[in-house]
Formats: C-alpha cells, sequence, structure tokens
C-alpha cells in the first residue's frame, strides 16, 4: 500500500482473486478447494485495507463515516448473494459467478477511479495529486487547490516520504500509534465473541441448533436480507450520529436479543412448544441491532484513528489481528457450543460478551463524527481513557474559559 498506491495494491489483490476462485470451480480434490480458498483469503486481506485507507483519505470529516460504511454495505450484499447462491445454485457455479465480482471493478479502477492524492504528495508526484484532487472535487472546484497546498505542507507528508519502513514502525510505539492499535483490538475482540460473524457464517447450522420450524437456508437469506437493508440505515446515522453512542446501543441490543433467544431455545429444547418462531425473530433483530454499531462502526475506524505516516502499517495490522480474532470465534462454534452446554447458553456468552463490548466502548472509545485526522491524533497525544480525556481550553468572546465540550453544545 505504501510503495505501490493504494488502488494499485488493490489491482495486485485481484490475481489471487481470481487465480482462488478459478481452483474453486474447477477443483477435483479438498487440497486444490483449500488452495484456492487460502488465495482468494489472502486476496481479501490485501484488497479490503487499501479500499478503507483511500476512502479516509480522500472523504471530507463530515462524509467520511458514512463512506467508509458503504464497505460493509457491500460486504453485506455479497453475503446476500452468496446465501442465495447457496441456496439455488452448486457451489461449483457459485465459484464462476465470483468471477464477474473481481473483472468488473478491476476494469473501472483501471480506466476511471485516481490514486489517493495524499498518497501522490508523499511520493512527491504534486502534479498528478492535483489531478486527483480536481476529480474528486470537479474540474470547477477552487478546493483542490487549497488541499494541495496543505498536503504540501503538511509535516505528516515529509515524516511519510523521509521515514521508511523503519521509521513507520517505531511510529507504532508513539502514542498516536499505540494507543488506537490497544483501542481497535479490544473492540474487534468483542466484536468478534459477541458472535456477530458466527451468527452469519453458521446461520443455517444456528437456526437448527435453536429448534426453529422455518427453512434454515431460507432464514438465512433472510438474515442476509435483513444485513443488507441495515446497511444502508447505518449509513444514514454516521452521517447525524457519533461513533460512541450508536456503538453502545448496537450492544445493548444485541444483548438483548440473545438473552431472549437465549430463553427461547432453552425452553425449546426442554421440550416446549409453540414458540419456534421467536428464536428467528431475536436472531433477525440481533443482525439489525448489530449492523448500528457493532459490527459495522470497527472496520470504519480502523484508519481514521491512524497518523498519515503510519496509517498503511497500522491499518494492516489491524486488519490482520480483526481477521485472526474472526478466525478463531468462527472456528470455538461448536467446540464452545458444547462446552457450555448447548445453543442457548452459547447465546446468553455471546450477550455477556456485547455487554462486555458496551463497557469498553463507554470507556475508551474515542468519538470522532465530524473530527479531522489531525484532531483524532492530537486526541491520541494526550489521551486514554475517554471519559477522563483532556479536553483543549478555548476562550469564548467574553475572554472566560471554556471547554471544547461547552463550545460545540453551546452552538448547538
Amino acid at each position: 500500500m505504501e510503495y505501490v498506491g493504494r488502488l494499485n495494491t488493490i489491482k495486485i489483490a485481484a490475481v489471487p482473486c481470481l487465480l482462488g476462485w478459478f481452483l474453486i470451480a474447477t477443483g477435483s480434490s479438498f487440497g486444490v478447494v483449500l488452495c484456492g480458498r487460502l488465495l482468494t483469503g489472502v486476496a481479501a486481506g490485501i484488497g479490503t485495507s487499501p479500499a478503507i485507507v483511500y476512502i479516509t483519505e480522500v472523504a471530507k470529516p463530515e462524509l467520511r463515516g458514512a463512506l467508509v460504511s458503504t464497505c460493509p454495505t457491500l460486504a453485506s450484499f455479497g453475503m446476500l448473494l452468496s446465501y442465495i447462491k447457496g441456496a439455488y445454485l452448486t457451489w461449483r457455479t457459485a465459484a464462476w459467478t465470483t468471477v464477474i465480482y473481481v473483472a468488473i471493478p478491476l476494469l473501472l479502477i483501471s480506466i476511471w477511479i485516481p490514486e489517493s492524492p495524499v498518497w501522490l504528495v508523499a511520493r512527491g508526484r504534486v502534479d498528478e495529486a492535483e489531478k486527483s484532487l480536481k476529480w474528486l472535487a470537479g474540474e470547477k472546484s477552487s478546493l483542490p487547490e487549497q488541499q494541495l497546498a496543505a498536503l504540501v505542507k503538511s509535516q505528516d507528508m515529509k515524516a511519510l516520504v523521509t521515514s521508511g519502513f523503519m521509521g513507520r514502525l517505531a511510529g507504532l510505539g508513539r502514542s498516536t500509534g499505540y494507543k488506537p492499535l490497544l483501542v481497535l483490538f479490544g473492540l474487534f475482540f468483542f466484536q468478534q465473541f459477541s458472535g456477530v460473524y458466527t451468527t452469519l457464517f453458521y446461520s443455517v447450522e444456528l437456526f437448527k441448533d435453536v429448534g426453529s420450524s422455518l427453512d434454515p437456508s431460507m432464514a438465512t437469506i433472510l438474515v442476509g436480507i435483513m444485513r443488507l437493508v441495515m446497511s444502508f440505515f447505518i449509513t444514514a446515522l454516521l452521517r447525524r450520529f457519533g461513533r460512541r453512542p450508536l456503538c453502545m446501543l448496537s450492544a445493548c441490543g444485541m444483548a438483548v436479543c440473545m438473552v431472549v433467544s437465549g430463553c427461547i431455545t432453552w425452553y425449546i429444547n426442554d421440550g416446549g412448544e409453540g414458540m419456534s418462531w421467536v428464536p428467528v425473530v431475536c436472531v433477525l433483530l440481533y443482525v439489525c441491532s448489530s449492523m448500528i454499531g457493532l459490527l459495522s462502526i470497527p472496520w470504519t475506524m480502523t484508519a481514521e484513528l491512524f497518523p498519515t505516516e503510519i496509517r498503511g502499517l497500522a491499518h494492516g495490522i489491524t486488519i490482520s489481528v480483526a481477521h485472526i480474532l474472526m478466525f478463531f470465534s468462527i472456528q470455538c462454534y461448536r467446540d464452545l457450543r458444547d462446552l457450555l452446554g448447548g445453543a442457548h447458553a452459547l447465546q446468553w456468552f455471546f450477550a455477556a460478551m456485547a455487554l462486555g463490548g458496551l463497557i469498553f466502548v463507554y470507556i475508551f472509545l474515542p468519538e470522532t463524527h465530524g473530527k479531522k485526522l489531525a484532531e483524532i491524533e492530537e486526541y491520541f497525544k494526550e489521551n486514554a481513557i475517554y471519559i477522563k480525556r483532556k479536553v483543549p481550553v478555548q476562550r469564548t468572546e467574553t475572554g472566560a474559559e471554556a471547554s471544547e465540550f461547552v463550545m460545540i453544545n453551546s452552538k448547538a
């Protein structure tokens, strides 16, 4: 991402992706299919990070969250397509259709989308950066000249050019590097072990475990539809509300849904009748609640919390850790269910982890809604716990001192 650019990295990711799906579609043994799956995993790891970093670098502060949230929206759409194809197509046919999803975006990026102006300036390619800014803002806008001047003068840009890999690695040891890393690690831990991805990947098996009478494949498609609809909803919410309240509301909703679903599942598995529809409704509401914050927002914050100097490296590390946690949470589904004593106890475990996420967000997660990237970086220089943060003191027109919080609310 740092050496060849954000968009070129996405193009590179297309190679193992296409090769992987080809092996899956044509594989005649488990080893070949597994090799294809590994290649598609590598491609996802390479291609996801630069997309989020790119959006973070080109978006206005007030639109950044909404635009980055399009990533989980498209992921939700892809999940829904996978559910539908899994229900009605053979897996080989489903694998062949995936080639389309790689080829079309690759073509559009190659002929239409310009490289990140932040990266271009960092590489000394100022003329190309100006063209990129004009494309992003519109040819008639005067804003690109101002933005270009600010980028050229930025100390972050100078540091990015001169530091090299070891310099970026050292940047992770500063407060603006390791603090956001730890915050995101904690956020992804509670996200993964509160069951949001376990529910999505094991939805067919989960609906069987909870005793639902609805066809598991159809219930899974409903989950995909619900997730897609909520993805559009969260895009609108992120334009108006902060990350913290949305995450806390999400965690509360998830906990309530899992507690109720666990109780009804216990009742059904104990011989009760007539309430098999309740776990399905609870799981659907659980998916809705997760999309409001705890599932989608951590991914949107992986790039905006880090300074420009280390953004590419730190974002890559964060995404790697997030997927490692995802791997363990998904692989532990059956073992954890058996260890805890059934699907009902596993749902209560998910509820407890969601409440843990609520507490973590309340204490540690900073609010970044409407903040410039430089303001977010400044926060981590002085703060670690958000509820006890040091707030810059400003002066009012009368000369009296007022906190940033008071100033903002007085304007509101």
